[in-house]
């Protein structure tokens, strides 16, 4: 097995409430990969 350079975090806090569908917003120059 190979792993990545550099790990791969996610983090939801305990607090955080949104709904499956709804819109969240994010800011693009913290990563281009938003799960």
């Amino acid at each position: 097995m190979e792993y990545q350079a550099h790990p791969v975090f996610f983090t939801k806090g305990v607090n955080t409430v949104n709904g499956p569908y709804d819109p969240f917003s994010f800011d693009a120059e913290v990563s281009t990969a938003i799960d």
